[in-house]
């Protein structure tokens, strides 16, 4: 099996999406749920981390198409793009193609990140968020994590829950390395 990089849009079972990337951003460090403390990166190099089976690259249905359940994810999710305005007839915004194009981005950067870090990320559910922002939902067994998108530039934000802790902070940069907060939320307790 080949090793990704960071996205491109030609890497085989990623989403092929926007390819402007000359946004500055910076990431803020994540931080327990209070926010008074710095989670510590995982320790030690992922490819010694003790995966649950759903994480392995092991796994025989991940042999041929690695990432295909997250490039399946990103493409199930195109049909936010299809909502009108007041979809829920609560008056929700329709969804921006931009705000889709920045969430499934993430979405696929992270996953290459991880493939890298001999990690496979769960495909999340890519779901309508509030004001025509993008829900990128996780549960798995060992942890559960939302993250949401907004609308426009505004600052990605996140919750996550492990076994051990609750994290909560904010993302800066849709493509760069986050692979430490998956990491994280996934080793075992």
């Amino acid at each position: 099996m080949s090793e990704f990089k960071a996205y491109s849009p030609n890497q085989p079972g990623l989403h092929q999406g926007t390819r402007n990337h000359s946004e500055n951003y910076y990431v803020e460090q994540p931080r327990d749920y209070y926010g008074t403390q710095p989670i510590k990166a995982f320790p030690g190099p992922a490819s010694k981390m003790q995966h649950s089976h759903a994480l392995s690259r092991e796994r025989p249905d991940l042999a041929s198409d690695p990432l295909a359940h997250v490039r399946d994810a990103i493409e199930a999710s195109k049909k936010l793009l299809d909502l009108p305005n007041d979809w829920d007839g609560e008056g929700s915004q329709a969804y921006d193609r931009r705000t889709w194009d920045r969430a499934t981005r993430f979405v696929a950067t992270q996953a290459a990140y991880l493939w890298n870090a001999k990690a496979v990320l769960p495909a999340p559910d890519i779901g309508p968020g509030p004001n025509g922002s993008i829900d990128l939902a996780w549960q798995e067994k060992v942890f559960k994590l939302l993250i949401n998108v907004p609308r426009g530039a505004d600052v990605i934000t996140y919750f996550g829950r492990s076994k051990s802790a609750d994290v909560k902070g904010t993302i800066r940069d849709s493509v760069a390395d986050h692979k430490e907060l998956f990491l994280w939320l996934m080793k075992a307790p």
